[in-house]
């Protein structure tokens, strides 16, 4: 199997530095270790002034991922659109030495990687995948909302898959009369926590309450400046960069909470280990049944998780391993039960894991590719 890939964040190499902690970098390391997929090309869109420079990989190098570049030459309105899809094909045969054919497998991960393919017109079998309701987010102002709807639209008259971890999302695109679609849900990199021991962890010392992921407008910060405030015998760690939101200032004031910011996938992990229990504090919005990563991976550290009850399948989702609250009495109850839990459901712990793996993920999505 031939996979083109579109929508990675970064080049190969630097992925490689940087670490995979996104879904669409994590599905792509999983394709990368799977024996079914023969070779994957890592498309990425860059500008005239760069593209010589960029272009200069031989073709084939030996390596599973190669890394691809293209730029448009012409203005990229409709008139060109036959001319500049000629020439990138060419720009792109010159890196790979390989000619795309109708069975190869072109993955486009949200509406970047779907109109960087769109530029390049390559024919094959199209799978779109999106992480969560792009549709209803509530980061969208009005009219972003109706340029991605416009927009879908397109994706679906030209995809052949549409993947998403939010049943929201599917039943969006189920109402519009696409069938082919497919729940695949986020996943987790056990090693990546390997050697974490929550022994003694508490023992004399302030528990720390953790957050890690964006800080965004998907939090319900009422509840969370209730929490932080009522308990100033715990420390809250922030781990995450604010995103169109500023809400996260009135925490700042409060003395038993510390910002991090963005740090590194390692980084993360180290900090993490402080964590006596991970928080998931969404709101309740019909668009925000998000399948968090962030809970995945506070449960391959072995930290317990306190979470808001933003979907109602949450219990069912995660095989009654979280600590669910819908006000800040059930948080505070929630976390207290969590700080002096046992291993009472580590079997059930380490069974959930053993199905969240990426390569598992990965399996799914080849499986639906093959059908």
């Amino acid at each position: 199997m031939i996979l083109f890939y579109f929508g990675a964040d970064d080049t190969w190499n630097n992925l490689n530095k940087r670490g995979f902690y996104r879904r669409n970098t994590c599905l792509l390391k999983a394709f990368k270790d799977s024996d079914q997929i023969e070779k994957i090309y890592l498309v990425h869109r860059t500008i005239r002034p760069k593209l010589l420079k960029q272009m200069k990989n031989k073709p084939d190098s030996g390596d599973k991922v190669q890394d691809i570049f293209f730029a448009t030459i012409f203005s990229e309105k409709k008139v060109f659109n036959s001319i500049n899809r000629w020439l990138i094909q060419k720009q792109l045969l010159r890196q790979t030495g390989y000619r795309s054919k109708p069975d190869d497998v072109l993955f486009a991960y949200w509406p970047r990687g779907f109109l960087a393919w769109k530029a390049t017109g390559i024919a094959g079998k199209l799978i779109f995948d999106t992480d969560h309701n792009i549709i209803g987010d509530p980061h969208l102002d009005s009219g972003q909302g109706e340029e991605r709807e416009t927009l879908f639209d397109e994706i679906l008259q030209k995809a052949d898959v549409i993947l998403s971890g939010a049943r929201s999302m599917l039943n969006w695109l189920r109402d519009r009369g696409f069938n082919q679609i497919h729940r695949i849900r986020n996943g987790v990199d056990r090693e990546r926590f390997t050697g974490f021991n929550r022994e003694n962890k508490i023992s004399g010392k302030m528990p720390v309450i953790g957050y890690m992921g964006t800080l965004s407008l998907w939090i319900d910060w009422d509840l969370l400046f209730n929490l932080v405030s009522r308990n100033p015998t715990w420390s809250f760690h922030f781990i995450g960069a604010p995103y169109k939101s500023q809400q996260y200032e009135k925490l700042e004031v409060l003395p038993n909470v510390v910002f991090f910011g963005q740090q590194s996938p390692s980084e993360v992990v180290k900090l993490m280990q402080e964590f006596d229990v991970g928080l998931a504090l969404y709101q309740k919005h019909p668009a925000l049944d998000v399948d968090s990563m962030k809970i995945f991976e506070y449960l391959a550290a072995g930290t317990p998780v306190v979470s808001t009850r933003f979907h109602d399948f949450l219990e069912e989702d995660f095989m009654g391993l979280l600590y669910l609250a819908d006000s800040v009495e059930e948080l505070e109850q929630g976390i207290r039960e969590a700080l002096v839990s046992t291993s009472a459901k580590e079997n059930i712990r380490k069974e959930f894991l053993k199905g969240c793996e990426w390569s598992k993920r990965a399996e799914e999505v080849i499986q639906i590719i093959k059908k």
